[in-house]
């Protein structure tokens, strides 16, 4: 174990969690929730809505995940042109066309993000969500702000529910009767539908219920599991428009039945972004009660309005006499209330009683606008946020259209058309306010989260210098000795300077409290760090190196920069964002060529043509897998030309894609990779196999062998895995863990880790064994790309270990853009749509709530590249044996002795893992820079806000992975050698 660079290194991390965290704290937006909750009020003061109940009950069934191009016929298209989800729910278009006055459908648009529970809050309170709100998807808690279950129920109201269980979460005591069904297991296509359907009808026909909820989730969970090219997506549909011709059948002419998804689904069927097929459902609306006087003459059939889901708030609130939940923001659908209005519903203020000329539309905007402009004017009281001139033109605006209402004419439909509009135009302002008042960022915190990351880089930076100008080597027994140097006189008073400048900041704008002190303390601390670290360390020490590279190689060190500085500055631009695969493929292969080409000069002539030769079919084969990787991509939405690799889809998608005999010649050729990858891999990298223990190869094979039964067991028919039980279906894959982990232990209790002349064996092997776990995770449609990264890895290690010329900054910038290129290259991008959920249930049972194993899986698939890279660092750098002088044997050499000499690692292992970590910090800095800079850019929540996240996490779980490396690898660190004697161990390593 590597003592000192492991506490650096985690000092390094420690820095960078505290500035990504204060950052993300004055980045990502929070809603703050009024706790009041409205009450209606007649004109003379009586408790009362000012528009009575159309309906006496409501039926509310949500179809998860029903994208509205699922729910319109194409009757154009030819049978086999057919999509496996188009034209299996006719009953909706069908009762539409041909009872306009009693249907309705509408294109239901929701605001991002599209993850269940932020939908549910929309679709319940009426608020608009935030970007950090995401988050919560999987820890649901309660919601205690207004909402109309919380309005139904206390006027007495029963409410009956049945379906997915996050309602329990999210509305525990609302609810008369309840029948939950768990959510979280994506695989389970029926278990929550034919519970819904058991219960649903019988419900319906007791009559003692107000409101009847069902929640469907096979739709939702199939999209997941298959996608929507899936011919169990068709079934699914036809089963819910079986459904819903069933519960209309039984509807009575009170009841109003509301048919709608909460989100759609991506090409991959994912959700939780703000692409069009993720925000795009359909909303049903049907009665067999007239819900129009006459059809309007702007009625087009096949032409459908857009509303928002949030209108759905205000709108089933007064179609059944609720009052409007208080922090609602939707406006009523107009659509809903075209017959005239009744004496009754006429606001006294402005008309008479006896008027029924009145529009029934107007009547229920006047009521949406005046609970908006209640909503608006005690928030206003609560908090600074609204722009009083914006309020105050607000309140003008309502003011103006009651007055209005004073001078309607009885006769002119045009005018009370007028009103309509400028109620709407009303709402809509409020909205856009709301939304802009809820944009505003927490500069300070995003500044001093800025600081701390930049301190945390220099820290980053600085370690990998002094560890190769030799400043961290101690020959004393005294571990730490080299802490007696640190200068505690100028660190205190960097410290004292530092806290007096933030907090005398921080109380001039008379914010200071006890958590901007601990914050000032913490930054004056990694400040005091990073003066500790340059002790010493003058700037000509600090250039040494970069002088001395100017005098040999210069060229790719200065591409190696330029790159760098290329790739933080390009985040400043979102169509550099959206094409960034494309870009880390250039920039890799140039680097490699580039890095290539400067090592021929230092050769001897004699070594060159067969170095030459050795390393140029390496170059190749490194090169080649980059391209053969680029197959196997996913595609942004913003890559409208670019059309998602098939082998991202499910196996049993595959069948209607390429063929039967196609989709097995693939899943047997995977089985084959994943079999003989690792053994060829050793083989090439090690020579002979007989070098590797066999206990360890025996649990590498047999880890081998469980994948393989997984991925076919997961190519079975539909219909046979359903009938599987759950532990047939996590077996494998636990058995994989388990033989990988005991391999692990094997390794680390035998010792081999630590003594013996095979550490660079060991740690091939130990490379592969997390390969097959990361190849399990990613799914068998992948099994190619994490081949080819394996085999770039592999190849790569020996080729930049041929480098001996190249700074080692290099090398770890060449590192990371080969990394940065396969992540892109294992069906992921920089968005919230790619990441792919499914991987969070291998091995795992979907109905448990084992939230952390889930979440370690999905980070797996995401940031499989990453982590194969990170711990392949030591292998990228010469790995040298120290002969064990206390061994009583010394006259064999280190490479023919059994046991009498102890491996280790050059030097340039440690720098160039620092150089990586400083390289994702970089990125991180970058991202946050462009985020700040940013913030009211078009797309800041679309494409810089996403890679901020995807920057954050991979520089963090680079930092982890790097302490894993420093604990595993041995703690002796040999002084820097000189280019002559690393030319001459190149010469000896490759003659062998």
């Amino acid at each position: 174990m590597r003592k000192k660079e492991l506490i650096l290194l985690l000092c390094v991390l420690t820095f960078q969690t505290i500035g990504t965290c204060i950052f993300l704290s004055g980045f990502l937006l929070k809603r703050t929730v009024l706790p009041d909750f409205s009450a209606c009020r007649n004109g003379s003061g009586k408790p009362g809505c000012l528009l009575p109940k159309r309906f006496s009950r409501a039926v509310l069934l949500i179809i998860d995940a029903l994208r509205f191009d699922f729910v319109v016929s194409d009757h154009n298209i030819n049978a086999e042109e057919l999509l496996p989800y188009m034209n299996k729910m006719p009953i909706i278009e069908a009762t539409v066309e041909e009872r306009p006055n009693n249907a309705k459908l509408f294109k239901f648009i929701a605001d991002p993000p599209t993850t269940t529970m932020q939908r549910l809050k929309g679709l319940t309170t009426g608020s608009l969500p935030t970007f950090v709100d995401a988050g919560s998807n999987f820890a649901s808690s309660s919601i205690t702000e207004d909402s109309w279950l919380h309005q139904a129920s206390v006027l007495g109201k029963k409410l009956y529910f049945m379906g997915d269980d996050t309602w329990m979460q999210l509305f525990p005591e609302s609810f008369t009767k309840s029948w939950p069904f768990p959510s979280l297991n994506v695989k389970d296509l029926h278990t929550v539908d034919n519970g819904v359907l058991e219960h649903l009808v019988p419900q319906i026909r007791s009559g003692d219920w107000d409101i009847l909820i069902g929640h469907f989730l096979g739709v939702d969970h199939c999209g997941h599991r298959f996608g929507p090219y899936h011919p169990a997506i068709g079934e699914k549909l036809q089963q819910m428009d079986a459904m819903i011709r069933s519960v209309m059948a039984e509807l009575s002419n009170d009841t109003v039945l509301l048919v709608f998804g909460d989100h759609g689904m991506t090409r991959s069927g994912d959700h939780g972004g703000d692409s069009a097929d993720e925000v795009s459902s359909a909303l049903f609306v049907y009665s067999p009660s007239p819900m129009s006087s006459g059809q309007r003459a702007d009625y087009v059939p096949g032409l459908y309005k857009t509303v928002s889901q949030i209108d759905l708030v205000p709108s089933l609130s007064l179609l059944l006499g609720l009052p409007i939940p208080f922090n609602n923001l939707g406006q009523v659908i107009p659509d809903l209330f075209e017959q005239r209005a009744h004496s009754s519903m006429n606001e006294a203020h402005t008309r008479e009683e006896s008027d029924s000329s009145v529009d029934q539309r107007i009547i229920a905007l006047l009521e949406n606008a005046r609970q908006v402009d209640e909503y608006l004017r005690t928030y206003s009281a609560t908090s600074s946020d609204l722009p009083g001139v914006e309020l105050q033109r607000l309140t003008e605006h309502f003011q103006a259209v009651r007055r209005k209402l004073l001078t309607l004419s009885k006769d002119k439909a045009g005018d009370q058309d007028t009103l309509v509009a400028e109620l709407q135009s009303y709402m809509n302002s409020a909205q856009a306010l709301c939304r802009q008042v809820w944009a505003r960022f927490d500069i300070p915190f995003m500044l001093l989260g800025l600081v701390h990351l930049l301190v945390s880089a220099c820290i980053a930076f600085l370690i990998p210098l002094r560890i190769q100008l030799g400043m961290f080597t101690s020959k004393t027994a005294v571990e730490w000795q080299f802490l007696r140097l640190i200068p505690l006189k100028r660190v205190s008073i960097s410290f004292i300077i530092t806290m007096g400048m933030v907090c005398l900041l921080w109380s001039s704008s008379g914010d200071l409290s006890l958590t901007s002190f601990v914050l000032a303390a913490v930054l004056a601390l990694s400040v005091s760090f990073v003066v500790a670290l340059a002790n010493d360390m003058s700037l000509g020490r600090i250039l040494q190196p970069g002088i001395q590279l100017c005098n040999a190689t210069w060229v790719p060190d200065i591409c190696a920069v330029t790159f760098t500085m290329v790739h933080a500055g390009g985040f400043m631009s979102n169509s550099f964002v959206v094409q960034e695969d494309n870009l880390m493929l250039s920039f890799s292969q140039l680097l490699l060529i580039i890095s290539w080409c400067s090592g021929l000069p230092r050769l001897r002539k004699g070594d060159r043509p067969m170095v030459t030769k050795r390393f140029l079919s390496s170059l190749l084969v490194v090169m080649i897998s980059c391209r053969i990787a680029v197959v196997f991509r996913g595609c942004r939405e913003e890559q409208s030309w670019c059309q998602p690799s098939s082998f991202l889809l499910h196996y049993s998608t595959t069948f209607s894609h390429i063929g039967f005999s196609l989709a097995m010649l693939r899943l047997v050729l995977a089985c084959l990779v994943v079999a003989l990858a690792p053994l060829m891999v050793n083989l090439m990298c090690i020579r002979r196999l007989d070098s590797v223990d066999k206990r360890f190869l025996g649990l590498l094979v047999a880890a081998s062998v469980c994948v393989c039964g997984h991925f076919c067991l997961q190519s079975l028919p539909l219909s046979i895995l359903d009938r599987l039980y759950g532990w047939q279906h996590v077996a494998l894959p636990r058995l994989a863990f388990l033989f990988v982990i005991a391999a692990f232990i094997y390794m680390w209790h035998g010792g081999h880790l630590t003594t013996g002349a095979k550490l660079s064996q060991v740690w091939y092997t130990l490379l592969s064994a997390v390969w097959i776990l990361l190849t399990m995770v990613l799914g068998d449609g992948l099994v190619f790309a994490s081949c080819a990264a394996l085999l770039s890895v592999t190849v790569g290690c020996r080729l930049v270990s041929f480098q001996s010329s190249v700074s080692t900054w290099t090398k770890a910038a060449l590192w990371a853009a080969l990394s940065g290129h396969f992540f892109f290259s294992t069906g992921h991008q920089c968005d919230l749509p790619s990441i792919r959920f499914d991987a969070a249930f291998v091995g795992l049972h979907g109905d448990q709530q084992a939230f952390v194993a889930a979440g370690a899986l999905v980070l797996l698939n995401m940031f499989a590249s990453p982590v194969l890279f990170t711990l392949a660092i030591p292998l990228a750098c010469r790995i040298r044996l120290k002969p064990d002088h206390s061994s009583a044997d010394k006259e064999q050499t280190p490479m023919r002795s059994n046991s009498k000499s102890v491996a280790v690692v050059s030097s340039d292992a440690p720098a160039m893992l620092f150089y990586f970590v400083f390289y994702h910090h970089v990125m991180l800095i970058a991202a946050a820079v462009a985020a700040t800079v940013l913030r009211r850019h078009l797309m800041v929540w679309k494409i810089f806000a996403p890679r901020l996240l995807y920057a954050a996490v991979s520089a963090e779980l680079v930092c982890v992975l790097g302490a894993v490396v420093f604990a595993l690898l041995p703690s002796y660190l040999p002084p820097p050698q000189s280019s002559s004697s690393d030319a001459q161990h190149e010469r000896t390593s490759h003659s062998m």
